[in-house]
């Protein structure tokens, strides 16, 4: 055996990051000869897809990638109609495609759970999510990078690849997701679960710890959209929606600065205290 590897000069100009978008929920019926399912990412800061690499099992049977831009518009990116579970590929784009913030990207794949489908070994289950062959996935990785990332660290370098390496132990099936099982900490995940989906992805993680970053400074909160970002923030972690935060409601990051708001100090924090202390800051 042999490996070839090659060291550069210069550190590379930007980083290639892996994002899964997977459905955990899939449900295939006996019989269905065509069962579809779909599942998307939100794109939260403008990025550039450089590839793509469709994973299903035995029964699926076609995969497409579309992308859903800020206006509405749909444009399919890649389409695998014969998806065989023998040759899976790996896509790359000749050129770098950029995609806005505010997009979304959505896979869909079919699934053949028929006696027709000559690999399916049973066509009489019910089929949901699992590791083992005979099990299913709906499970999208796609290859992207952002403009000024580079490896030597400061705004974007070693805080990501920390972030990076976390995320992948915290990934015990690597599908590229985290799901509340693998991050056993409700108000850490409701921190970094942005779009409120029930799934974390690595870009989300990154962008909300950003967005922390950015907005709980003393003079992002004098402005309107610092404001608006905390009340939005409350909304998130109020998990049971009572208008109310308690302690475990509360990630380590930000408990503290929120316990200050926390007016007649009974512990407990509203959002009308809450408000109260943000109407404070001019």
């Amino acid at each position: 055996t042999r490996l070839g590897v090659k060291f550069l000069e210069e550190p590379p100009a930007d980083e290639i990051t892996v994002a899964g978008i997977a459905d955990h929920r899939i449900s295939i019926p006996p019989h269905a000869s065509n069962y579809s399912s779909s599942k998307t990412l939100s794109v939260p800061g403008d990025v550039y897809l450089t590839g793509f690499l469709p994973h299903m099992h035995l029964r699926g049977k076609a995969f497409r990638y579309d992308l859903i831009e800020p206006g509405g518009g749909r444009e399919t990116l890649l389409d695998i109609p014969a998806y065989d579970f023998n040759w899976q590929l790996k896509y790359e784009l000749a050129e770098p495609r950029l995609v806005a913030a505010g997009s979304k990207i959505e896979v869909t794949g079919w699934f053949d759970n028929s006696a027709a489908n000559p690999a399916n070994p049973d066509p009489s289950k019910t089929i949901k999510w699992g590791p083992q062959t005979d099990d299913e996935m709906l499970l999208g990785y796609i290859e992207y990078y952002r403009t000024g990332t580079d490896s030597k660290g400061s705004a974007t370098g070693d805080s990501d690849a920390g972030l990076a390496s976390r995320f992948r132990q915290l990934d015990k099936d690597q599908d590229g997701i985290l799901t509340g099982k693998e991050l056993d900490q409700p108000a850490l995940f409701a921190l970094l679960d942005s779009d409120r989906n029930g799934e974390i992805t690595p870009t989300e993680a990154v962008e909300s710890l950003r967005d922390l970053a950015t907005n709980l400074g003393e003079k992002s909160l004098r402005t309107r959209a610092g404001k608006d970002y905390v009340l939005k923030l409350f909304e998130r972690l109020d998990r049971d929606s009572d208008g109310r935060l308690v302690r475990d409601e509360l990630a380590p990051q930000i408990g503290e600065k929120i316990r200050r708001a926390d007016l007649n100090g009974d512990g407990v924090l509203t959002r009308s205290e809450l408000e109260r202390v943000l109407k404070m800051r001019r």
